[in-house]
């Protein structure tokens, strides 16, 4: 599926999805973001408790929240394929990130969970007939269909990635 094919989504991701590439199935991009995982092991140590203003985030604590998102996105995705029908959670990002003890986070052990899961999460979408990928779940108060949730995944990191690129290591 392309995201040029999606129909139910959130407003709010109509422009992370104008910056995916039209012409890649989302099998194909969910595969092809592993090979990202070299731009988070390039970081210098020591940019990863950087903070570039007062009140944002560390890229330690950044990468933990892309960590948590994609773990939140697979579970809607999951939900809607297997059929829930009750409304899936919404979450706030920023008091999920108030509870995060960075003294625990370790660039080492950030690197290989964000690879694993960015493992996990094609081995979940690669089991999605395509009649699932078009399913549709009520996810934080929008129906949502279960490949938009897996462009929603790579948008998010994307995203995140220029932010880290752009505020933490331009400088």
């Amino acid at each position: 599926m392309l995201v040029s094919e999606l129909e139910f989504y959130p407003p709010y991701y109509e422009e992370a999805y104008k910056k995916l590439p039209s012409n890649f199935p989302l099998l194909q991009l969910l595969s092809d973001r592993i090979k990202f995982i070299e731009f988070y092991r390039e970081i210098p140590d020591s940019q990863w408790t950087y903070s570039y203003a007062e009140g944002k985030w560390s890229i330690k604590k950044l990468v933990r929240h892309i960590l948590d998102a994609e773990l939140i996105f697979c579970y809607r995705a999951l939900s809607a394929v297997r059929g829930e029908q009750k409304p899936l959670m919404g979450w706030d990002p920023d008091a999920y990130a108030e509870t995060i003890d960075e003294s625990r986070l370790l660039k080492d052990r950030l690197i290989k969970s964000l690879e694993l899961q960015m493992k996990m999460t094609l081995d979940l979408f690669t089991s999605f007939s395509d009649e699932d990928l078009k399913k549709i779940a009520n996810a934080n108060g929008f129906d949502t269909e279960v490949a938009a949730m897996g462009f929603s995944i790579i948008a998010h990191e994307m995203h995140h990635r220029a932010v880290i690129s752009d505020k933490y290591l331009s400088n």
